[in-house]
């Protein structure tokens, strides 16, 4: 009992620290969306038994409703019974727009006002009903994982001659984490005003990056000379995964509003001057065809699929599954020759855009019906993905409170494991959905952490064919009162007294290591 006392009290600590922080943000607000490793190989079962996998460790109770479940077979064929493949490296939309902001009252912070004229670029979202905005906290503003460029037509000028940008600009991002930058680059052709889609990310040169908050002021950045005679130019705009106006962790004005563009050389004289009066509230592109708001193409849905179990490579010596499997590899050029098998086809590696795979699955949104806070999210995953490999696998849920999809939820993690075998594992998501959704939304899926990881915490060289799904499920359980959720490295380990008796005092420290793994130091 003391012992339950101790963790209780420390958690209810940590619950009123987090609730009495009023700042209008932390200046490490994005550490929350760094993704966190939690390896399932320790959890190597047959997915036949009825064993809880990671996170949780008890049995179905008697009063146990199955809201939805899905075993993607349908009389011998496969059947994706409503499920869908999303892209999570697109983009929703184009952000960067011509606006007047009528009916925004100049937003929370006094930014959203034309900076010259009766209208402005901005790179925000207005208040929205639709399915992609409906859910956004504190709109108007801008949302997480933002990748938005406003682009200018390709010039051609004298490679001896610097090219220099003068605008107005208000920004409202947050400090150290959300980014707004001026960029160049020469590595493409200069045929067309062309977007993202044929130049590599690290190609762009940056010539300024703000962040933080400024009202209207005047800048003029340089481009130096030396540039092969041809230049694009972009405004960027990119947000992290957290901390932005979606989740409502951190309120702006939408991320910066630009006015009176001129592009110009001391040699040649102006390119181009855009002062965006010629254009509708809302348009994308300016009325010459100069500048546009232009996404970067996604890594594609394709190779999301179901396949008969007998066409997958599979070692689990306790179960072999015949049944329809999904995978993320379908029309994949890479093999698995790495692990044995040159006929598998393997999970893809890094794009011609330079881009990783980071897909997933949605289900179909089913009722929140029965009874209990108690939620369960239930399937079955082949792993086969050492650490090395840098290919996991991850979860999400979200609630549907009316017409509106909520936010995807899930624990900051990425999962892996090397045990090649079916894994049934058990995930306890109450707390996740909210105290009344109307409706409940499943994802399952696929993301390659190289770019971030790669010399890091592997080299991402061998992929497998690996995660595979299948026999999803999600239950509702009649218990009653707040959900919590720890995992057993999350609350404290044992410990003795440091004047080594029986009775006095010692360090209480979590049993996992918040540290990089590949930090001297540990952040208990």
């Amino acid at each position: 009992m003391l012992q339950r006392l101790i963790v209780f009290g420390a958690f209810l600590t940590v619950l009123l620290l987090s609730l009495s922080v009023t700042a209008r943000k932390p200046q490490n607000g994005s550490d929350i969306t760094r993704p966190h490793l939690q390896s399932t190989s320790q959890h190597n079962i047959n997915p036949d038994l009825s064993i809880d996998g990671p996170g949780l460790f008890s049995s179905a109770q008697a009063d146990t409703y199955v809201l939805a479940s899905w075993t993607f077979d349908n009389g011998g064929y496969c059947d994706v019974q409503g499920w869908t493949a999303h892209d999570r490296t697109v983009q929703d939309d184009c952000y960067w727009h011509i606006d007047d902001f009528a009916g925004l009252g100049g937003g929370a912070y006094g930014l959203l006002v034309p900076l010259e004229g009766s209208q402005s670029l901005w790179c925000g979202a207005r208040p929205d009903t639709g399915l992609i905005l409906c859910h956004y906290a504190t709109l108007p503003g801008y949302g997480n994982g933002w990748d938005q460029g406003w682009y200018f037509k390709c010039i051609e000028v004298p490679d001896t001659e610097a090219v220099i940008v003068d605008y107005l600009i208000a920004w409202d991002t947050e400090s150290t984490c959300d980014y707004v930058s001026l960029e160049y680059t020469t590595k493409s052709t200069c045929d067309s005003l062309t977007g993202p889609g044929d130049i590599l990310p690290g190609d762009w040169l940056e010539v300024a990056v703000l962040d933080g908050q400024s009202s209207r002021q005047f800048r003029s950045d340089t481009i130096p000379a030396g540039h092969d005679g041809f230049v694009k130019i972009r405004f960027h705009f990119t947000s992290d995964g957290a901390w932005s106006d979606e989740d409502g962790l951190y309120d702006t004005d939408g991320a910066a509003i630009i006015d009176s563009v001129t592009v110009r050389s001391e040699e040649s004289g102006v390119f181009d001057f855009e002062n965006f009066e010629d254009e509708s509230s809302g348009d994308e592109v300016t009325t010459d065809g100069d500048w546009a708001c232009l996404i970067r193409p996604g890594y594609g849905t394709s190779y999301a699929g179901l396949s008969p179990g007998l066409m997958l490579v599979q070692e689990d010596p306790c179960h072999l599954n015949k049944t329809c499997i999904w995978s993320f590899i379908v029309g994949s050029t890479e093999n698995y020759a790495c692990g044995g098998f040159p006929g598998q086809a393997a999970v893809p590696k890094q794009n011609e855009r330079g881009q990783f795979i980071d897909l997933e699955i949605r289900s179909p949104q089913f009722p929140w019906t029965g009874s209990g806070a108690t939620a369960q999210l239930l399937f079955d995953v082949y792993q086969d993905m050492p650490l090395t490999n840098l290919v996991f696998y991850r979860w999400h849920v979200r609630a549907w409170p009316g017409d509106c999809p909520g936010v995807w939820r899930k624990r900051s993690f990425v999962y892996y494991g090397d045990g090649k075998d079916w894994v049934r594992t058990i995930w306890s998501v109450g707390d996740l959905l909210g105290p009344s959704p109307d409706y409940v939304q499943i994802s399952l899926g696929v993301i390659d952490l190289c770019g971030m990881w790669c010399g890091i915490m592997g080299d991402g060289a061998c992929h497998s064919h690996s995660p595979l799904f299948d026999n999803v499920e999600f239950r509702r359980i009649s218990t009653t009162g707040p959900q919590w959720s720890a995992r057993d490295i999350d609350l404290f380990q044992d410990t003795f007294p440091t004047n080594g008796l029986a009775v006095g005092t010692g360090r209480i420290d979590a049993a996992i290591d918040r540290a990089p793994r590949f930090s001297p130091t540990i952040y208990p």
